[in-house]
């Protein structure tokens, strides 16, 4: 049914941000200095749970922490307390 489908393609899209999440982080801890408060909070929030990479490793354990963040709001919060309330 269409919304069993709309509900595996949001699980997808989930995935692709987390994932995004973490490549991004790892590119933005070589230049800190560079980022907006917004990106700090949300970059900070992250790295509680999910540390720099610094060698190659099992990444499935830092890809569900970064999901299981991604679904909390959390990254929801912090750009709203940046940006305003959205409205749809």
């Amino acid at each position: 049914t269409c919304a069993r489908k709309a509900c595996i393609v949001m699980e997808k899209i989930e995935q692709m941000l987390a994932l995004t999440m973490m490549t991004s982080l790892q590119a933005v801890d070589f230049i800190e200095d560079a980022m907006s408060p917004a990106t700090r909070d949300i970059h900070d929030a992250i790295r509680e749970s999910v540390s720099f990479m610094e060698d190659d490793e099992t990444m499935y354990v830092k890809i569900e922490e970064t999901l299981s963040i991604v679904r909390s709001g959390v990254l929801q919060d912090i750009t709203m307390k940046h940006a305003g309330e959205f409205t749809i």
